[in-house]
């Protein structure tokens, strides 16, 4: 994990970049609220991005809890935190209307969730054959 932005780092980068304080939200690990100058609140999800170098991508789970809390803010951006101390960086307006219903997973550990590979250039979220465009960051 010392080759990832630890958590504390990238809500740092976060905050500068918004120009306001983030607070963790009360019983989500990953996730951090603020208010921005203008009073619109903004919601970050921080997920830590596992690379599997067979498949050649990293994968995430984003769970139903996620993107119920996304939902609830007027801007949203997901940080995947990849090795290398790089990000993938989404906006939530963009990125939510890939999470389809039916790509949706479900286990005991992580409950309703969606599973997505992370590349270079693009996200693919199992079940759904689109592909989201993004780049990664350095």
């Amino acid at each position: 994990m010392s080759n990832y932005l630890s958590l504390h780092e990238a809500v740092v980068i976060a905050s500068k970049a918004s120009e306001c304080t983030l607070d963790l939200i009360r019983g989500k690990k990953i996730m951090y609220r603020g208010k921005m100058l203008n009073g619109e609140t903004i919601t970050y999800c921080f997920p830590y991005s596992k690379f599997h170098h067979a498949q050649g991508c990293y994968w995430v789970d984003i769970t139903k809890v996620q993107v119920e809390t996304m939902n609830e803010t007027d801007k949203g951006t997901i940080l995947f935190r990849l090795e290398g101390n790089k990000v993938m960086g989404v906006k939530w307006a963009d990125f939510k209307e890939h999470l389809t219903d039916d790509c949706m997973r479900y286990s005991k550990a992580a409950g309703h969730h969606w599973k997505l590979h992370i590349f270079h250039d693009h996200i693919n979220i199992r079940g759904n054959p689109n592909r989201f465009f993004s780049s990664i960051m350095s």
